[in-house]
């Protein structure tokens, strides 16, 4: 899915961006053959530099990151060509029609992980996650740029800034900002979101301390939706802006780039701290580098770890205008008549983990033994309630990356050993072989896990409306895969089987529901590059098939297929990819949304056919300095828009402008 505007006044200074593109000039280029993720926590299958262009073979910088519990050292994306590699929103996602807004992918993917959760995912798109933490490390001062500008005065404001001053020590920042008015009233967003990063070692590398605290402040409009699809047809609202909608009456939001009211919203506010402990016992040596010169190395034998985790999560609703007619329809409620609504709940989670890894092969430490012990405290408020709970469980993990790289097995389990959710556990195993460089890896995977259903299933509560449900049953996924890729081939392809039981849903507006039972879900997801000379085909697309009559509803076929024109003009100083981007998926009853719960609602009686959606792009890369110019939503000029949901539309054509500079000191 895209996100699409009606064409609106595009407020973006081209002094300003002429001025950044030269002096982006100044700079040399340095080294980014680089990795599958975006550089500023955005996400993306894009791949390194294709182009070779000769201002990128600086190798005086290097840049690179881990994740905390990663044992892969990968280095930021260098993709130009992808602009979902760059966007927050990804691709083959459905979401309630402007950047901000409820979305949740079209290709299933359950959560997959027991214990507690609080059930509200409908903004996690949009959030900085505490465990998703990148920890960085420069041999100079790194900062990444980001500003996006488009129709409907969306814009998009992303920094990252990273400094290794010694090689005990590397820390940075992230921010990243959403604002966009939207193409239907009462649909504005406002995010803003936050990390701070650092990592230190002693000089003799035993003692590692590691720490991240992420926030975010998330704010999205509700409309309900509109009142009649009919509207769209009709010339008189040519201006989608004048559709009427169901909720927030036909008040204007207070909007600007620093700070939106708005009347009739949902809202994430949180805030965490994790910080992790260790120290090493193993072994020590030297490698003289030249005559004067030795390094420093140092093998770990025996770890002992220590992992502190705190967060606290706000999730709320309000809406000072409440409309009778949709809080009747859909939850039983004279809303208006008893004055604002809202709901709000509160949640601070305290985790404590002590750890002990063990290296077989000190020179490997990509094979390890870990086993420990995680104690976890919750407790959550509500209006007019509050609960508390603890849980123990234990965990074990094997992990055996071969020092030939060929070979990479891992085994792990948790268990909840007492405690609220006694009983809940995962079992996973893989085992992946590199075939050669060519045909690349085949991987094969088993997960199951044992959770209790989100407590938003079972407990949700507001001013006006008590929403519970105490008979849900664990529920049980399985999840078999068989998986193969090649950079070589310029393939990816993923086969999975899930087997769910005990699948919990909301069957209306304010109900939860649980389809007793089994079924299956079956996918078949494949990622293919062609070319011919200057020509590039990018092909994704992805078969679902699940059981009828059941809740889960996916679309039989997602695909996305970009073509276009990629080359190194000027002496190879400037890179240009140009073309077309084409999104589609085959008709099915997509879910509703219930705003008051922020929770997409089972629905069978409407299903969804949309049209190819359609853009275009010209995205420009000069040394270290991007461009991404789009065109989106081009079937808007010969369809009408598409829908999301019943009575959730997209919007119509939208142009953006966005720059990415990245910059060394």
């Amino acid at each position: 899915m895209r996100i699409f505007s009606q064409a609106g006044s595009l407020k973006i200074s081209v002094f300003a961006l002429l001025t950044i593109t030269l002096s982006s000039l100044m700079f040399p280029g340095f080294a980014q053959n680089q990795g599958n993720s975006g550089g500023m926590g955005g996400g993306g299958q894009g791949g390194g530099d294709s182009l070779n262009l000769k201002h990128r073979v600086d190798t005086r910088y290097y840049v690179t990151y881990h994740y905390l519990d990663g044992v892969s050292i990968l280095k930021p994306d260098s993709t130009y060509n992808d602009f979902y590699a760059w966007n927050p929103l990804k691709s083959g996602m459905a979401y309630l029609g402007n950047i901000g807004n409820p979305a949740y992918p079209l290709v299933y993917q359950p959560r997959l992980q027991p214990g507690w959760d609080p059930g509200l995912h409908a903004l996690d798109p949009y959030r900085f996650m505490l465990d998703s933490t990148r920890f960085y490390h420069t041999s100079a001062p790194y900062t990444e740029l980001g500003y996006l500008v488009g129709s409907q005065q969306e814009q998009i404001i992303k920094v990252l800034h990273v400094q290794s001053p010694s090689p005990n020590l590397s820390f940075g920042f992230q921010f990243r900002k959403i604002n966009s008015d939207g193409f239907f009233k009462n649909q504005n967003t406002d995010d803003n979101g936050y990390r701070l990063f650092a990592h230190y070692h002693t000089d003799n590398v035993r003692y590692n301390v590691f720490f991240s605290f992420t926030g975010n402040k998330l704010n999205n409009g509700e409309n309900g939706g509109i009142l009649s699809d009919a509207y769209l047809s009709n010339p008189v609202y040519s201006d989608l802006q004048t559709i009427p909608v169901n909720l927030g009456g036909n008040n204007t939001s207070n909007f600007s780039i620093f700070s939106s009211s708005i009347p009739t919203r949902s809202y994430v506010t949180d805030g965490g701290v994790l910080i992790r402990q260790s120290y090493d016992w193993g072994k020590s040596d030297t490698v003289q580098v030249n005559d004067s010169t030795q390094r420093y190395l140092f093998y770990p034998v025996l770890r002992i770890e220590h992992t502190f985790r705190y967060l606290q999560q706000v999730y709320g609703f309000s809406d000072t205008i409440p409309s009778d007619s949709f809080y009747f329809a859909k939850y039983g409620l004279e809303a208006s008549s008893l004055g604002a609504l809202n709901a709000v709940q509160k949640w601070n989670s305290v985790s404590n983990d002590f750890s002990i890894m063990q290296f077989p092969i000190p020179t490997n430490q990509s094979q390890y033994l870990r086993a420990g012990i995680t104690l976890e405290s919750d407790k959550g408020y509500f209006i007019y309630n509050s609960i508390s709970f603890s849980n123990l469980y234990g965990h074990f993990e094997y992990r055996n990356k071969t020092k030939n790289q060929l070979w990479d097995m891992d085994l792990y389990g948790s268990l909840y050993l007492a405690g609220s959710y006694f009983g809940n556990y995962k079992a996973s195993a893989s085992l992946s072989r590199k075939i050669s460089n060519k045909i690349g890896n085949v991987r094969l995977a088993f997960v199951n896990v044992n959770e209790t259903p989100p407590f938003a299933f079972s407990f949700f509560e507001s001013n006006r409306l008590l929403v519970y449900n105490h008979f849900l049953k664990n529920e049980n996924t399985t999840l078999l895969q068989f998986s193969s890729g090649s950079s070589k081939l310029g393939y990816h392809l993923e086969l999975n089987y899930y087997l769910l039981n005990n699948y919990t849903y909301f069957s209306q507006y304010a109900q939860s529901a649980q389809f007793p039972g089994a079924f299956n879900l079956v996918q078949i997801i494949l990622d293919k590059q062609f070319k011919l000379r200057h020509f590039h085909w990018y092909a994704d697309i992805a078969y679902q098939q699940v059981l009828a009559n059941t809740p889960l509803h996916v679309p039989q076929i997602w695909t996305r297929e970009r073509l276009d024109w990629e080359g190194a003009l000027f002496a190879a100083h400037l890179g240009l990819a140009t073309g077309l981007d084409m999104q589609y998926n085959t008709a099915y009853p997509a879910d509703d949304y219930s705003p008051l719960l922020q929770q997409f609602v089972e629905q069978s009686s409407l299903s969804i056919a949309n049209v190819p959606e359609l853009g275009a792009f010209v995205n420009i890369l000069i040394r270290r300095f991007t461009a991404f110019i789009r065109a989106d939503n081009l079937n808007t000029f010969v369809h009408s828009e598409n829908f999301a949901a019943p009575l959730y539309p997209y919007g119509g054509f939208n142009f953006q402008i966005g720059i990415k500079w990245l910059y060394i000191n």
